[in-house]
């Protein structure tokens, strides 16, 4: 009897586990400016830090500002900005993202750079001219250190324990002489890549 309460057990937390993740958030769209609201988008202020009960905001501290150009396009009427990196980080589940980002300034140049999880490089130097926008796309991997639906984790070289590449989010890192930010698409491309 024991023996068939602990597999029953087991099932249901199996089952429980893999219905949670199919109802975490996968998709989500960001904007940046300040002033209009964009139907659709979750506007996000410089104010927003990073939680886990909203799952997304600016992280480690890094507080841009938001610029208001007055545009009649709500994507593109405003956006944020820094005069160092500023990371921005979003809750997801392991998996592939397809991700889209629209970068410029209605009055002025821009040149962004963008990093994902450890550093790593998905653009440099997007520039655009003044009254220029660019919107540029890339699929990101994350991974979580748990192994499938196991109750055991990968474990981590001394080197990547603070990493970002084993947490339970994806974080942007922009950088550049001017990054303007003023939109971010997150989707979810496929299944989780392990099991």
């Amino acid at each position: 009897m024991n023996n068939l309460f602990g597999k029953i057990s087991i099932i249901i937390l199996v089952c429980f586990s893999e219905y949670i993740e199919a109802q975490q958030k996968t998709s989500y769209k960001f904007s940046f400016g300040p002033a209009k609201e964009a139907p659709g988008y979750i506007q996000v202020k410089p104010s927003d830090k990073y939680s886990h009960e909203t799952g997304y905001g600016f992280d480690f501290g890094t507080i841009p500002f938001a610029i208001d150009r007055g545009g009649k396009k709500p994507l593109t009427s405003g956006f944020c900005t820094g005069n160092k990196p500023f990371f921005f980080s979003v809750n997801l589940p392991e998996g592939n993202y397809d991700i889209k980002i629209i970068t410029g300034d209605l009055k002025d140049a821009s040149s962004t750079t963008v990093r994902a999880e450890s550093r790593r490089l998905i653009f440099e130097k997007i520039t655009t001219g003044s009254g220029k926008f660019k919107t540029s796309a890339a699929t990101i991997n994350i991974r979580v250190p748990r192994i499938g639906d196991t109750n055991e984790e990968v474990q981590k070289k001394p080197g990547e324990q603070f990493k970002l590449d084993w947490d339970e989010k994806m974080t942007f890192e922009f950088n550049g002489d001017r990054p303007c930010i003023c939109a971010l698409e997150i989707t979810r491309k496929n299944a989780p890549v392990r099991k």
